[in-house]
């Protein structure tokens, strides 16, 4: 399997002797040791509930951080973790959408688990995701932020009960806790690495595309980390509504849209969400979305593309 835009010039990726039925790939990309241990003790744990099929874990170390390969290997030492996690060197390119692939392509595997270093998995999710992908192709978990989270950043988000859509287009969701069938992640040739950010729902686009199912695993949870402070996460979504813009321009021709109502009216919403921050009872969650719409703005200049 050769996952899209994987330079060939790279370090050598460990590859998998034969298939393997499952693999678990976190990206990461340095700075937080801590986050790692929790998020690896606990997919180790959640493997360890579902017994009936070896589960291989794969830590993939992207480009951003001198540090992250050295971070790892202190987790698996201190951890005694050798055993069960092994480390791909995926520093030859910026970028988790790279380190994904290239945790794919040593994985080798029939099923392949996305997750994130800075979350937490909750038991039944591998088994959960595992499940679902032997009815669908792609899997989606659902998020939780009631464990990991103080309660006022926590305020006003809500577990997903539907997969989400944007553009009036397909269904997707996000690869912090997301499931796909090997065959079908090398058909489409994996995440596109040119994307800044937004590959999770490209992917699922591109794979509905080709024929691919995709369905929600509701109890496959995760607790997902909220970005600390209101600045950040304003940052953050602003960076994604930016991506979205791009997003748009590659798949306007398979139907997504934006119309001009829609946007004013998420411009208009965004001085709600505006004064949200400033008094509201969510601030963060306020300013998730106001991020969200002020980055849609500036895509739409960015890409020549409606999408605020």
């Amino acid at each position: 399997m050769s996952p899209a835009n994987v330079d060939p010039d790279g370090p050598p990726v460990p590859k998998a002797e034969g298939r393997v039925p499952v693999s678990v790939i976190i990206p990461y990309g340095g700075g937080h040791r801590q986050w790692l241990t929790n998020q690896l003790t606990a997919v180790i744990t959640s493997i360890d509930a579902y017994t009936d099929t070896p589960t291989n874990v794969l830590i993939s170390i992207a480009a951003n951080s001198p540090d992250a390969l050295i971070d790892a290997n202190h987790v698996l030492d201190r951890g005694r973790l050798r055993d069960r996690a092994s480390v791909v060197d995926a520093t030859a390119k910026r970028g988790p959408s790279f380190a994904r692939n290239s945790g794919v392509n040593a994985a080798n595997a029939d099923k392949l688990l996305f997750c994130d270093a800075d979350d937490v998995v909750d038991l039944p999710w591998v088994q959960e995701l595992c499940d679902a992908l032997d009815e669908s192709d792609i899997a989606i978990g659902v998020h939780k932020y009631d464990a990991i989270n103080t309660e006022s950043s926590a305020r006003g988000w809500v577990v997903d009960q539907e997969l989400p859509s944007r553009f009036g287009h397909l269904p997707f969701g996000s690869s912090s806790a997301m499931g796909v069938r090997g065959d079908v992640f090398a058909r489409i040739g994996g995440f596109d690495e040119s994307l800044r950010c937004g590959e999770d729902l490209d992917l699922c686009w591109r794979a509905q595309y080709s024929g691919a199912t995709i369905a929600l695993a509701p109890d496959a949870t995760i607790q997902y980390r909220l970005r600390p402070g209101i600045g950040t996460q304003f940052v953050q979504t602003f960076r994604y509504g930016i991506g979205d813009a791009q997003l748009m321009r590659r798949h306007r021709k398979q139907g997504a849209r934006r119309s001009l109502a829609q946007g004013l009216k998420a411009i208009l919403g965004m001085v709600h969400h505006s004064i949200g921050i400033i008094f509201g009872p969510a601030r963060q969650r306020s300013a998730y979305r106001a991020g969200y719409v002020v980055g849609h703005i500036f895509g739409s200049v960015r890409y020549q593309v409606w999408v605020a």
